[in-house]
């Protein structure tokens, strides 16, 4: 889930991704790593980081309101 998003002074965009299995027990937030900078995730970097760790398949991202 993305918690928030930033833009840096260059104009990246960046998340901030908090992951759980059981939402009502238990939350945390991802680090990023090397999958961005400074905790917070690229678009790209979160893609290769489910690729490696998790390997849900093809990522998808929705918007919903």
């Amino acid at each position: 889930m993305i918690m928030n998003s930033a833009r840096t002074a260059t104009g990246e965009v960046l998340f901030l991704i908090g992951f759980s299995f059981m939402p009502a027990r238990e939350f945390h937030i991802e680090d990023a790593m090397n999958y961005g900078t400074s905790g917070w995730f690229s678009a790209e970097g979160y893609t290769a980081f489910l690729k490696n760790h998790l390997d849900p398949g093809e990522a998808v991202f929705r918007r919903f309101y």
